[in-house]
């Protein structure tokens, strides 16, 4: 008796993570909001001749808002150890700059995140995408519709209650976009002082955005 009652004990747990891997297997949709940042630096020309660049240190980091929606499917080999495998849309706006003027990215992109099961239903996940992204704004020169094809690096933390998953994720863009010239030609303030300097050409330079974003999927 002894023999089967250990037997039952040790048989038990296997049962209980086959549950918990084909429980965690299936579709999921999600939506979320947040956050991101950008760097853009400026140079300054007093003639179309840009070797008259005028001196000076004109970065600045811009500031937005960002939403999207998700769909894909998951599926855990192991335990604790899964695949999310997903399509995912985010729309980005960057109001009010004085160079850019109203600035907007449609990102669409195909993903792959590695998930670990920390404990219970908390997990990490980790990974990368191809992200095609359409840039459309208000100063930059013609066409001022920009596509850029690049990937992204995603990491976060989620944590499932029932059929809800709540996460919080970091998503970084790595793609490039050639220097842009600005058709508002008005220079920083702390450069007007210079009298005589007559701006004639402005070219924008755009670092891959950071995103933070909290979403809540439904899994089923």
């Amino acid at each position: 008796m002894l023999l089967s009652v250990f037997s039952y004990a040790d048989d038990k747990p296997e049962e209980n993570n086959k549950d918990r891997k084909d429980n965690k297997n299936g579709f999921v949709v999600g939506g979320y909001i947040g956050g991101s940042i950008m760097s853009a630096s400026s140079n300054y020309y007093t003639s179309t001749n840009q070797n008259s660049e005028l001196p000076g240190d004109y970065d600045r980091q811009l500031f937005g808002g960002s939403y999207g929606a998700k769909v894909g499917y998951d599926m855990f080999f192991l335990p604790q150890h899964g695949l999310r495998l997903y399509l995912d849309y985010t729309y980005s706006y960057y109001a009010g700059d004085s160079y850019l003027g109203s600035y907007n990215q449609h990102t669409i992109g195909i993903n792959a995140d590695y998930r670990f099961v920390i404990f219970d239903n908390f997990i990490a996940f980790a990974g990368l995408g191809l992200a095609h992204n359409i840039i459309t704004n208000q100063y930059i020169a013609k066409p001022n519709a920009l596509n850029a094809f690049g990937a992204s690096l995603n990491m976060g933390l989620s944590y499932a209650i029932g059929f809800f998953e709540f996460e919080f994720k970091i998503r970084y863009l790595m793609y490039n976009i050639p220097d842009k010239s600005s058709t508002n030609l008005s220079p920083p303030l702390h450069i007007n002082g210079n009298q005589g300097n007559t701006i004639a050409l402005h070219f924008v330079e755009l670092e891959p955005p950071i995103s933070f974003l909290l979403g809540v999927n439904v899994k089923f």
